[in-house]
């Protein structure tokens, strides 16, 4: 963890997510055009878009959660999708296991991976708990049990992560993608479409703004719209602004039910580098 000085705003409590969305994009940056800073690029996405394709697929339950958990973790995500898929390259040794473990009660299973770890000379890492290694291995094992995750629908995920560029056209490539699967997506595009619209209004250069579909904040907690801001100038090491939606947090410290919420905020120090003020 690390520690830094940063100026923000959060938007709580409004229900027309979008508009809110809109708002907080533009008053952030309205902040950092106030400065003088004028060279930048601003990126932008939408977990929403994600999770939505996710829910419309005929999926595990534990798959859907597990795929949505990952999405911050682009590496971890794709290592994910290729073992559900069978091409992660697991062994013929490695399958029968699974299948033998899968056929054992929690106590069974919990003393077969505690043999098997022993033969092998290997002792638990990662502070794990050999608890904690059997319910990984028996979450393969149902995994391996439900089949493998068909090829039409990693398609499907790789064309979804390649759509990127301006907004209409990332629209026009949602839609285009979603017909052709057949998926009813059409409510969370018509949110995105309605977003940039709305910022558009507010002032947001939208023909400058560009979407990603597999952009992502590196934070677990955003639930819908993120962006960034990064300078053109040199030297500057991430993102001299950004924000989100994080509408589960406010329960998840202790709230009562979910709030909706936005924030955006300035990392100070890099908007001065970017200015050549640091």
């Amino acid at each position: 963890p690390c520690q830094f000085l940063q100026a923000g705003v959060e938007c709580l409590g409004i229900d027309d997510k979008e508009a809110a969305d809109a708002e907080v994009l533009a008053v952030t940056l309205a902040a950092v055009q106030a400065t003088g800073l004028s060279e930048y690029a601003i990126e932008i996405g939408d977990v929403g878009l994600f999770f939505g394709l996710i829910d419309q697929l005929q999926l595990p339950e534990r798959w859907r959660l597990r795929l949505k958990h990952q999405f911050w973790r682009p590496g971890q995500l794709q290592d994910l999708i290729n073992r559900l898929s069978g091409a992660d390259g697991a062994g013929a040794d490695r399958t029968a296991f699974l299948a033998a473990l899968g056929a054992l009660d929690g106590e069974q299973a919990k003393a077969a991976v505690e043999d098997v770890l022993q033969m092998a000379g290997i002792a638990p890492a990662g502070g794990r708990t050999i608890d904690e290694i059997t319910v990984r291995f028996l979450e393969q094992a149902a995994d391996a049990r439900s089949g493998a995750l068909s090829q039409e629908i990693v398609a499907l995920f790789d064309a979804f992560f390649d759509i990127s560029g301006g907004c209409a056209g990332a629209i026009a490539g949602l839609r285009d993608l979603t017909r052709q699967a057949g998926i009813a997506l059409d409510a969370e595009i018509a949110r995105f479409e309605r977003r940039c619209d709305l910022a558009d209004k507010r002032g947001v250069p939208v023909d400058q703004l560009r979407f990603a579909a597999r952009f992502e904040r590196g934070l677990q907690y955003y639930t819908g719209f993120v962006f960034e801001l990064r300078a053109q100038a040199e030297g500057v090491p991430g993102p001299i602004a950004g924000g989100g939606r994080y509408d589960r947090l406010l329960a998840q410290l202790g709230a009562d039910k979910e709030i909706p919420a936005i924030g955006g905020a300035i990392r100070t120090e890099w908007l001065l580098l970017a200015r050549g003020e640091a």
